[in-house]
C-alpha cells in the first residue's frame, strides 16, 4: 500500500469515528428522556410539568456553558489540574467536534443527576445556578484528572505500569453527580412532612439502574462473569447506601444518591479488582493492589472536591434564599406557580385548581424551619399567629395537618365540579 492510499484509509478512518462518536452521542443524549419520566414517576404529579421542563432547560445550559468553558477546563491543553485552551472552541481541531458531543452528553448527565436529588424544592434560579457550576467548572476539572495524559491521576500514577480506570465515567460522572447531590440534597432541606411519614418504597428500577452505573468503569475489560458479579455486589451496595442516606435524614426522592454515588464508587474498585489479566482476582499481585488503590484515591478526591464546591455554592445560594422554593409553591407544586401548565388531563394540581384554593383561601399557615426535619403539626383552630410564636426569624411556612385534610376535601370538590 502506498503512503497515498494509507493516508485515505486514515482519513476515512477518522471519518467513521466521527461518525460513530456523533450517532452514539445522539443515542445517549436520549438517556435524558428515561430520566425525566422517571423522575416525574417518583416525585408528586405537581411538579411534573417543571420536572419535564428543567430536563430541556438542562441541556441548553450545559451545552452553553461546555461551549464557553467546559471543554477547555477539561481536554484543553493545560497542567495537571485544568486545561485552558478551546474556549468557545477556539483552536479546537475539527477532527475533535464529535468528542466535543460526546463529552457534552456526560455533563448533562452529571448535571440531571443532581437534579433528581433535588426535585421539587429548589428555586429557577438556584437550579440555573449549580447546572452551571457543575456543567462550567466541578465535572471537567475532573474529567481533566481522569481522561487527560496531563492530569495527575495519569500522568502522576505511582508506577509506570499503573493508571486510574475510568472506561465511562464511573468517577467523572456518576461519583461527581452523587457527590454534589448529596451536598444539594442536604443543604435544601428535606420535603414537607418526608420523615413523618412511613419509609418510602423501594422501587425495582433503582437497583438495577445501579448495577449500570457500577459496570460503566470497567465495561471495557471484564469478562461477562466479572461483569455480572460487579452488578450483583451493587445492588448490595445500593441498599447499603439508600438505608444510610434516610438514617441521616437526606431526602432524595429518587435515590440519585445510592445509585450514583454509591455505584459509581464501587464501579472504580470492582474495575481494578476484575479487569481481564491484571486485576486483583487474577494475579493478587503488588502491582495489582497499586492500581486498585489509585482508584480508590481518585475516586475519594473526586467526592471530596466535589462535596467542597457544591457545598460553596448550594451555601451561598441558601444564604441569598435563591435555593429553596417558597411555601405556597410547595403546597401547590411548581406546575401552577412556574409553568401554569397541568401536566395530566383533569390533574388536581392543575392551574384552575390552584386559583380556586387560592380564591377561597381555605389554607391556614404555620411556621416552620426548612433546616430541620420537623413538620409542625396543629389542628384546625391553630391560627396564622403561630407563626410570631415559632421560629419568629424565618421567612418560611408550611400548612398544619389539620388543613391538610381541608385542601384534600377541596381539591376532591373541585375535581368533581
Amino acid at each position: 500500500m502506498t503512503g497515498e492510499n494509507l493516508e485515505d484509509s486514515f482519513g476515512a478512518l477518522g471519518e467513521n469515528q466521527d461518525s460513530f462518536l456523533t450517532l452514539v452521542s445522539c443515542l445517549a443524549l436520549f438517556i435524558q428522556c428515561g430520566f425525566a419520566l422517571l423522575e416525574a414517576g417518583l416525585v408528586q404529579s405537581k411538579n411534573t410539568t417543571n420536572i419535564l421542563t428543567r430536563h430541556l432547560v438542562c441541556i441548553s445550559i450545559c451545552a452553553s456553558v461546555y461551549f464557553a468553558c467546559g471543554y477547555a477546563f477539561a481536554f484543553g491543553p493545560g497542567n495537571i489540574f485544568v486545561g485552558y485552551d478551546y474556549f468557545f472552541m477556539k483552536n479546537l481541531p475539527d477532527r475533535q467536534f464529535s468528542h466535543w458531543l460526546s463529552q457534552f452528553v456526560y455533563v448533562v448527565t452529571t448535571t440531571t443527576i443532581v437534579a433528581g436529588a433535588v426535585a421539587g424544592r429548589v428555586q429557577f434560579t438556584g437550579y440555573i445556578v449549580y447546572s452551571v457550576s457543575i456543567a462550567g467548572v466541578v465535572q471537567p476539572i475532573a474529567t481533566h484528572w481522569a481522561w487527560t495524559y496531563q492530569g495527575w491521576l495519569v500522568s502522576k500514577a505511582p508506577g509506570d505500569e499503573l493508571k486510574y480506570q475510568d472506561f465511562a465515567g464511573g468517577g467523572v460522572v456518576h461519583v461527581v453527580g452523587g457527590a454534589v447531590g448529596l451536598i444539594g440534597t442536604a443543604v435544601v432541606g428535606p420535603r414537607l412532612g418526608r420523615f413523618q411519614s412511613v419509609n418510602k418504597p423501594q422501587v425495582i428500577t433503582k437497583p438495577e439502574r445501579s448495577t449500570q452505573v457500577s459496570i460503566s468503569a470497567g465495561c471495557n475489560s471484564m469478562q461477562p462473569w466479572c461483569a455480572i458479579l460487579t452488578g450483583l455486589v451493587s445492588g448490595i451496595t445500593y441498599f447499603a447506601w439508600s438505608k444510610f442516606i434516610d438514617a441521616i435524614k437526606v431526602d432524595d426522592p429518587v435515590d440519585a444518591i445510592a445509585v450514583h454515588l454509591g455505584g459509581g464508587f464501587w464501579g472504580l474498585c470492582a474495575v481494578s479488582l476484575f479487569t481481564k489479566g491484571n486485576g486483583v482476582v487474577f494475579t493478587f499481585s503488588s502491582n495489582a493492589w497499586r492500581s486498585f488503590g489509585w482508584n480508590i484515591t481518585g475516586g475519594f478526591v473526586m467526592m471530596v472536591w466535589s462535596m467542597v464546591l457544591s457545598l460553596a455554592i448550594f451555601g451561598s445560594l441558601h444564604l441569598c434564599k435563591r435555593l429553596r422554593i417558597t411555601l405556597n409553591c410547595e403546597l401547590t407544586g411548581l406546575n401552577i406557580n412556574r409553568e401554569e401548565v397541568p401536566v395530566y388531563i383533569g390533574s388536581n394540581f392543575g392551574v384552575e385548581w390552584g386559583r380556586h384554593l387560592a380564591d377561597h383561601h381555605e389554607l391556614e399557615l404555620v411556621s416552620v424551619n426548612y433546616n430541620t426535619d420537623h413538620l409542625k403539626v396543629g389542628d384546625d383552630s391553630e391560627s396564622s399567629s403561630t407563626k410570631d410564636q415559632t421560629h419568629p426569624e424565618e421567612n418560611t411556612t408550611c400548612m398544619t395537618i389539620g388543613n391538610l385534610h381541608k385542601m384534600n376535601g377541596l381539591t376532591n370538590t373541585v375535581t368533581n365540579s
